[in-house]
């Protein structure tokens, strides 16, 4: 091919060139990795703590279940209404509120009950994210 001196040529979009290196998709990309870390070592922790709560093994990860799908479902709700910032600051905000709450959980050891409600916040807002 042979290129005139008053021919435009456009070069492709790569990698270096405005594709993964351009700053604003840098930048989100970078946000995007740490928001799933975070959910991913929230979600193996609050797995690894469910056999450890008062009840029988197959009746907490049942409970579990249920409140992922409950999250995945409002967060779809969420997420069609709002957008993703403000699905994943209400999802993070419940699973924060979760485990402020199992900070505290040696106060509350005469009641089981509510020691599994705070797992399960924590689970239902990891699981929104």
């Amino acid at each position: 091919m042979v290129v005139k001196d008053d021919d435009v040529v456009e070069l492709p979009t790569t990698i270096t060139r405005g594709g993964l290196c351009a700053p604003n998709v840098r930048f989100s990309l970078i946000i995007m990795v740490i928001l799933w870390i975070t959910t991913s070592v929230n979600f193996m922790i609050i797995n690894l703590y469910l056999k450890y709560i008062p009840g029988g093994v197959y009746l907490n990860f049942t409970v579990a279940a249920l409140a992922e799908m409950v999250a995945n479902l409002c967060a779809g709700v969420l997420f069609t209404k709002f957008g993703p910032n403000i699905t994943y600051l209400f999802g993070y905000a419940i699973a924060l509120i979760g485990g402020a709450c199992l900070i505290f959980q040696n106060k509350f050891e005469h009641n089981p009950a509510l020691i599994i409600v705070f797992v399960m916040f924590a689970k239902f807002g990891a699981s929104m994210c």
